[in-house]
Parts: structure tokens; sequence; C-alpha cells
């Protein structure tokens, strides 16, 4: 076999030659990332609640003006 060469009936990725391949359905086409991961999931199996960055509360104890903030990178998984 030459250099640079492939065995007969196979091309350089496994592929057996002369088959082809399956046609993607219309909705796998468009499926990217993020959509195939979460069409995986069973609904409802995992819940993602975070909270917003910039989110300030404001209580008002004794008449003093108390801030808390919100940790950055905190989400609750429920």
């Amino acid at each position: 076999m030459r250099c640079g060469a492939v065995a007969v009936g196979w091309d350089s990725k496994g592929q057996s030659r002369g088959r082809r391949r399956r046609r993607k359905h219309r909705s796998e086409q468009r499926e990217r990332g993020a959509q195939r991961a979460c069409a995986a999931l069973a609904t409802g199996a995992l819940e993602v609640f975070s909270v917003d960055p910039c989110s300030v509360i404001y209580k008002r104890a004794t008449g003093d003006l108390e801030v808390v903030t919100v940790d950055l990178q905190s989400i609750i998984y429920k």
C-alpha cells in the first residue's frame, strides 16, 4: 500500500465508502449545543434558579438602612 493510501472500502475517517449517511430530520438539523442537551433531559428533571448578579436587597431595620448583597455565583438547584 502506498504512503497515504487507505484500505479498500474505507475512507480515512473509518467510514465505509459507497454508503451514504442517514439524512438528518429537519428538526435535528437545527438542534445545536444546549438545545441538544436539553432534549435528553426529562421535563422538570432539573430546574436551575439563578440570581441576578446586580440584585441588591434593601431592608429597613430599626430606622437604619441595611444593605444585603447576593453572591454573584449563587445558583440554586431544586
